[in-house]
Order: C-alpha cells, then structure tokens, then sequence
C-alpha cells in the first residue's frame, strides 16, 4: 500500500532485519541518535557498531565505527584510513603549543647558528648563540676529542716538552718521503769501522762499478755453486783443453759440431736434435762394427723402430705412410717350363709368356721368410702371349682358390684358366699364413674379351617350355644361366650352380641358330654363355632372355552394365583378360572358351596394368569376374577381386521416354524418381529456376541471371526413391533492393541454385544467384554467380556465370544482361556486342547444349536480355537456353533469366535423367 503522509503520534515499533527508508532527505528532531540500543553484553558483543554510507555503485563504502576491540572510533573508505579535516582548531591549555614556548630574543638567530636554548628562571627560555671563539678550556682536557680537526702547525715545539716525545710514542712506521734527515758521517763510519763485519739484507742494495776486482776474490772462492743458473757467455771466448772429456752433456737448444764429436756413453737433448747438412757428404752417418743393432728408437724405453746388424728393419707398432708406397715389381725367372718367384726381390711380380716354346707346368717360389707367424703375400701379373699359354698353378705347396658358388667353401674348385689372347692380361694374388705351407690365391682382374669365344641370343620371353636361340663363333657348348649366379670366369661355375639355373646345349656349326632349352628353369633373367673346344669361357651375350611361368592377375572396376556396355578391366601382363559369369566354374581356359557364347566376351590387353574396355555384348544379364592369361600362354584361374553386374536398371518418375538404349525420366515439377531394380549409373542435369528482370517501359532495367545447372555422367544410384524439387522462376521487383531470385532445384546430393534477380530499378545492385542477375541502371553492380560456392554438384559439373555491368566501378549509368550457364551477361557501356552503342540493350548471357532428354542437343540456362539506357527504345534477344528477349519473360522449364526493361519473370527449372536400360 502507498501513503501520500503518515503521522504516528505515539512509538513507532519495527521489527525484522532490515528497515528501509526511501527518500531524498531524512531528518531527525530528536537530539540522540542510539546505535546498538540495548546492548546485553560487556560493550559492544558485535565488535563493531556505527555508520555505513554508500557512495554509489562500485565505490567503497565510507564508515564510522566504534572498535571495541582498539577502543577507538575509526574513519575508514573501505579498508583503507580516511583523512580528516581540521579547520579553526585551538589547542587545549595543556598543550604545548608555539605561542606556549616564550624566547626573549626577539631577533631569531634562524637556522645555522649554534644556539643553546636555557631559561630565566621565571618560566620563559632563551636562546643563546654559543660563541666558539669565547670558550675558554682550564685544566687538563680528558677524553677524546671526536670530530674536532687541529690547524696545520697548530702545534709547535713549544707547546711539546722537552722529552715528552719518547720511543713508545713513535710509530713502528715512519715516512719520510719528502723530508731531509741529517746524519753525522763521523758517528756512522765509526761504528761501521769499529764493527767486525754488518750485513746489508736489501737486495737492492747497489756497489760501484769496478770496485771489486781480481784481487779482492779470494782463490777458488767463485765455485759452481756461486755461478748463476744461466750466464749469457755470447761475448766471451771459453779455452778448452786439447781433449775435454764430458761424461755427460745436457743441450737444451741446439748442439753445432764442426768437424768430429765424440760421445762415448750418453747425449740427453731435452728439445731436439737437427742435423742441417750443408755439404756433400752424409748428414748422418752410422757405422755399427759390432754385433749389436746399427740403429734403435725407443719411446719410454719401448723399441719402435730397430735395424739390426744384418739390416734387417723391425717396425714394433703402427707405421703410417702419408705418401705412395712405391714398389718395383720382379721378373718371374722362366727355365723351360718352370717359373720361378724371388721372394727377395719384391712383393710384385710379371710372368711374360711371349716367346716360351710350351706352357708352365711348375710355379716354384724362393726365399719364403720361415720366421713364425710372418704372413708373406705377393701379386703376379700374367701377360699372355701371340700363342696361348696355360699355367699348371703346381709347384706350389698347394694354391686354396676362393669359391665364387657361395657356398663358402675355401676349396675344391679348379684355378682359373689365363685369358687368351696376345697381351692380355690377368692379376693374381698369393698369400700364406705359414711360412709357404698353404697359399690362397685370389684373382684380381681378368681379361675375358675376344678372341675368345663369343655368343649371342634373340631377346624374348618364353615359357620354360620354350627354346631360347642362341648362336656363338665357335664349336664347343653354349649355356644359358640365370643372372643370379655371379661371378662367372670358369665354366665350372655354371655347372656347380643349381639344376634350375642353367641348361646348355652343344655348338656343332659356328654362327648358326641353335635352340636352347629352358625345360627346367625357374622364372628370371637369362644370359647367354658359350665355351669353345680349348675350354676358354666368353663373356656373357648382351641380349637377356626371360623366363615366365606366373600367372597374370586380372582387376575389374565395380560397375552395373547393360549389355550394350563397357566393362572396365586390367591385367599385371600384356594378353588378354576373359570377362566370365559367375555360373561358369574355371579352372583351366578350356572352362572358359567351352561355355555358352552369352556367359563370356575378352579383350586384349596392349598394356600392362591399364583400364582396358571390354564390351557387354551378348552378355546374358548376370554376375561377371575377370580373368587374364599372358602371351605365354599362362593362365590364371583366380577370378579378380571386383566383379561387375550386368542387367538393366528399371525405375519410375516424371514423363518417360526412349531413345536408343535409353530411358529417359524428365521432371517440370516436383516429384520422385525410383530405382526399382538393379543399381545402376544415371546421366542427370538438373537446372534451377531463372532470375527475373526489372525496368519500365523499356528503360533500363538489368536482364535476370539463369538458373545454375549440374551435368553429372556416371553417377551411381541404389534401389531406393530419390525426391526432386523444380525452381520456379523468380519476378523481379520495381524499385526495391536485390530481389526476384529463381528457386534452387534439387536431385539426390545436388543442388544448383536459382538465378539471381536484377536490382531494383535504377539505383540497386543486382542479385547473386546460380547465374548473376545484370545490374539495373544508374551506377550499381552487377550480380555473382554462386553455383560453384553454396551449391552443390553431387560428383558432376556446375555451370554458371556473372551477371552484365559494373563488378569493380561504382556510379557508371548501365543496364546489364542476366549471366548464362555458358558465358557471362553484358552491359552496352561497359562490354558486349553494342558497346559501340553504349545505350542499347544487351543480349543476355548464352546456356549451355545437352543431349540427355532426346539424344540431340538442347539449350538450357540463357540469361535474359537487358533494357536500354537512353534515346529510342532498342531490343535484345535473351541468351540460348530460354533468357528472356527484351521486356519479355524467361522461357519455362529452361532456367532462363526474364528480360530487362520491365518487370519479368524467369523461366522454371528441369531435372532430365537417362540411363541404359536395353
């Protein structure tokens, strides 16, 4: 309840927590205000009684409380002390104020002077200015004297008594820098003189040149002892004796012999030794006549390096060579059929073969080092000559040659054949670990080119049922041998590999055709050997051929296909791949070719692992795989992964009709497409529902933009009802904003988006649409298209284009055509066929051509012409594909813009879908 005026004549009692008082002043007559009334406890029990005042909304609040626990009111702003404000306040009588404190001297000293501040003796003080000159200090001063400075010279020997200054009042230190002290001479020689001796202890102390000599020194006083660590002798000339013996001699720099030294026992050189040769003899010259080394280095008493009295060189640790080692091969000593190797010569050796009457039956080596453990390897190059030689590799204790099977056996194998040839030449290695009991032999490098033996092969691939054609230049035996097997310099090599690597066959006529084999062989690649009558091995044909065996593997894409279609099929080989229904059971080719016609079609397969077409026809409707077999001849009966089904897809919806193979499904409106049999794959384009134009009576006025549109080709679709919506043509509207878009139409996953409506007339841009509308008249833009960004195209082609007019410039005076599916619209002012005539119309923008509805191309999705912008009234035609003319509206179910110039209406939109059902 509201009152205007309460009076209470009598108490006024209210209880609860909080009483509220609403207005802008509150007075009180009564003269004591109780806070905290009837208090029951010992002071105040809350801690804390007295005002609060709000100072408004995120402020602190201002407070006046009694702390009963500081026994103190307390001003506080928040939490913080509040400041108060004094103002005309006498101090009370008992204070001590400045007026309180009564100075007879008038004349205030001020700040800086010395005062003392002394009373009367009659309740006032005075200040008194102390006078420093006017102290006077009777008696003895006591006690130190702190921070008081004493003038320079203030104290004289006057003021000192006589004998005050004692040895215990002087300091341990005095400086006399800067004063004279006066000596007497008399009394300091008289007690240097008198004394028996005194000693100077300061090594700086300083005798006068020349004061000392000879004589003053004492015979044999200067010992070795008494000379200095080092004496700088550079001008002296030192006398030896005739014949000085050292018994041992320390040179810490360099040591300069003249002519003979000496030394009998032991030179110590604590930095270097260099002997620097400046004439023709030896720089250094050792002659050992003793049983003992000629030479040994040592490094902390470890023997490194040691030439012994025979001149034998001991190398104890690691010898690094930062240079070539240089060597001089030996000549192999031949004695009739004989060779024979001097170790002592060297570690390389040449065997000639020119001019020997026979081959060499013996290789004998001479002067192996017997010491133990001593591995001896030496490298020997054979040069064959005019007539072929062969070395028997005997003599030798026994030669281990490496095995090059890899079985890695160390023995076994025959040694090696020399090449054949004049000059040609092959490099061995010997080596023995004890002392020539065994040798391993290992070849370095050998000549294999002619005029040995040479064979050639046909490039191919054969089954190992086939032959491969070989030829060589000599009668003996051709091998084919799997590439895997290496190195091959022996023929033994060939016939030590596995059975299923080679195969061979006798030479009888040279240079003639001569079938190999491959029965038995494994899959791989092939070359060709030959061996003539003296058993030297070619060297490998430069033709290969293949082996093949495996079958190829064939691949299918997933499809569902009429028989009047394509299958998509690959194979990992060139042949041929077999399209085959599932009914047919294959295990061999025959399974394939020995059923019905109508159950398998093939294709060959030019290249290897490609999308390859085979055709349906004949094909009975049913559930196909792929196989593939080579050119070889191999077949594979595993059928491939996909498999593709052939069979018509039947469905329902629209206006149907036919042509060719196939069936076509046309919605003007709203509906439903559904696939009642057989997924299968459609053509579809779907257009939207065209913008409309603006204008009056043919002036100015943009042309509408056409519907966007979507061609898809191959788009797959499952048994199931798809819902379509048609766009309706939008109208545009005179004098508003960007208005009179077409309606979007709908397929499935695709949506294209209606046609943009031009602006009203004349001051407004024009709208963004499938295809852009064109801008009006005076000075707006013309309209995007936004088929490719907010629609969308379902695995197909969009369509779409700007409108005519302004895009980039404000306030230029034009009328634009609506864009087509196929080009963009046009503004005479700016572009297009009349810019010539910058105020006629413009021809709306072009549609895009398909064949889907009827098998021959149709138009579809023009833009509409635009108005004129000046003079007599012009016309234009709209875009192909149902834009509409100049005033007059978009054609239906095309998806073209309405024409500009007046109020218009574009064209509604079209779904068209085919699909092969026959």
């Amino acid at each position: 309840n509201s009152l205007t005026n309460l009076t209470i004549t009598g108490d006024l009692h209210i209880t609860g927590t909080t009483t509220e008082v609403d207005t802008q002043n509150l007075l009180v007559k009564d003269n004591i205000i109780v806070i905290n009334d009837e208090e029951s406890g010992v002071g105040v029990t809350a801690g804390a009684a007295g005002i609060e005042i709000h100072r408004g909304p995120g402020q602190d609040k201002a407070t006046i409380m009694w702390n009963e626990t500081s026994d103190k009111f307390e001003f506080k702003v928040g939490a913080q002390d509040a400041i108060l404000v004094f103002d005309n306040v006498e101090p009370p009588d008992s204070s001590v104020g400045y007026d309180q404190v009564k100075i007879n001297n008038l004349s205030d000293p001020g700040p800086g002077v010395n005062t003392f501040l002394e009373s009367d003796g009659t309740g006032n003080f005075n200040l008194t200015e102390i006078q420093i000159g006017g102290i006077t200090l009777d008696g003895s001063v006591t006690g130190p004297v702190d921070n008081n400075t004493l003038a320079n010279y203030s104290v004289t020997s006057d003021h000192l008594q006589d004998f005050s200054v004692t040895s215990s009042k002087i300091d341990t230190t005095l400086s006399f820098v800067g004063k004279t002290i006066i000596l007497n001479p008399a009394d300091i020689l008289s007690a240097i003189n008198g004394a028996g001796y005194f000693n100077v202890s300061n090594p700086n102390f300083n005798v006068p040149d020349d004061c000392i000599d000879a004589a003053k020194i004492v015979d044999g006083s200067v010992t070795g002892f008494k000379l200095a660590n080092t004496l700088n002798l550079a001008s002296k000339t030192i006398q030896w004796p005739a014949l000085q013996i050292f018994n041992h001699v320390q040179i810490d720099d360099y040591l300069t012999v003249n002519n003979i030294t000496v030394i009998n026992n032991t030179l110590s050189v604590t930095d270097k030794v260099t002997f620097t040769n400046q004439g023709g003899d030896d720089a250094l010259t050792i002659n050992n006549s003793s049983s003992a080394n000629i030479l040994k280095l040592q490094n902390n008493s470890v023997d490194v390096f040691v030439v012994d009295n025979s001149g034998d060189v001991s190398i104890k640790q690691n010898l690094i060579i930062d240079k070539i080692l240089l060597e001089k091969s030996g000549t192999v000593i031949v004695n009739g059929t004989i060779a024979t190797i001097n170790l002592a010569l060297g570690g390389h050796f040449v065997l000639e073969l020119d001019g020997l009457t026979g081959d060499i039956t013996e290789l004998a080596i001479s002067n192996i080092d017997l010491t133990p453990g001593v591995v001896t390897s030496f490298m020997l190059k054979v040069v064959q000559g005019p007539v072929d030689r062969t070395i028997a590799w005997s003599g030798i204790s026994y030669i281990k040659w490496p095995d090059a099977m890899g079985d890695g056996s160390l023995s076994g194998l025959d040694a090696p054949i020399i090449s054949s040839g004049n000059d040609k030449e092959d490099l061995f290695k010997f080596t023995t670990y004890d002392n020539g009991g065994s040798w391993y032999g290992q070849i370095l490098g050998m000549d294999y080119s002619a005029p040995g033996p040479t064979v050639t092969v046909v490039t191919t691939t054969i089954p190992n049922t086939g032959n491969a054609v070989v030829q060589s230049n000599a009668t003996g035996t051709a091998y084919l041998i799997n590439t895997s097997v290496t190195p091959l310099y022996l023929e033994s090599h060939i016939t030590g590999a596995a059975d299923n690597l080679w195969n061979s066959v006798a030479i009888s006529s040279p240079n003639t055709n001569t079938n190999l084999a491959a029965t038995g062989l494994i899959d791989g690649t092939y070359k060709a050997y030959s061996v003539n009558n003296a058993g030297t091995l070619s060297i490998p044909s430069i033709n290969s051929v293949t082996l093949d065996t495996s079958a190829p593997i064939a691949s299918a894409t997933t499809s569902v296909i009429t028989s009047s279609g394509i299958a998509v099929v690959q194979s990992t080989e060139t042949g041929t791949v077999y399209l085959v229904n599932t009914a047919v059971t294959v295990t061999t080719l025959g399974s394939i070719t020995g059923a019905a016609n109508d159950q398998w079609n093939n294709v060959t397969i030019i290249t290897a692992n490609t999308d390859t077409n085979l055709a349906a026809t004949g094909l009975a409707d049913g559930t196909y795989n792929a196989y593939a077999m080579d050119e070889l001849g191999n077949f594979s009966s595993t059928p491939s992964a996909n498999s593709i089904t052939i069979g018509a897809m039947a469905a329902t919806g629209g206006t149907e009709t036919t042509y060719g193979n196939y069936k076509v499904h046309t919605f003007t409106a709203d509906g439903t497409f559904t696939v009642t049999d057989n997924t299968g794959v459609i053509d579809v384009i779907v257009v939207a529902g065209g913008g409309g134009g603006t204008g009056s009576g043919g002036t100015d006025g943009g042309g509408g933009g056409a519907g966007g549109v979507v061609v898809a080709t191959g788009k797959s679709l499952g048994t199931q009802a798809y819902a379509i919506t048609i766009g309706d043509g939008g109208t545009g509207v005179y004098n508003n904003p960007c208005n009179g878009n077409g309606d979007d139409s709908t397929f499935a996953d695709i949506i294209t988006k209606g046609g943009g409506g031009s602006g009203g007339y004349q001051n407004y841009s024009a709208c963004t649409g499938g295809s852009g509308g064109g801008c009006p008249g005076k000075g707006p833009y013309a309209g995007d298209t936004n088929q490719l960004t907010s629609g969308s195209q379902g695995g197909g082609t969009g369509y779409g284009n700007v409108g005519g007019g302004n895009t980039t410039q404000f306030n230029v005076y034009c009328a634009g055509s609506g864009g087509g599916a196929g080009t963009k619209g046009y503004a005479a002012e700016v572009d297009g066929p009349n810019t010539s005539h910058g105020d006629n119309a413009s021809p709306g923008g072009d549609g895009i051509e398909n064949l889907f509805q009827t098998g021959s191309n149709q138009w579809y999705a023009g833009g509409g012409a635009s108005g004129h912008t000046g003079g007599s009234i012009t016309f234009e035609s709209g875009g192909a594909g149902g834009g509409g003319n100049t005033l007059a509206n978009g054609t239906a179910n095309t998806g073209g813009g309405g024409g500009g110039g007046n109020t218009t209406t574009g064209g509604s939109g079209i779904v068209i879908i085919r699909y092969m059902f026959q």
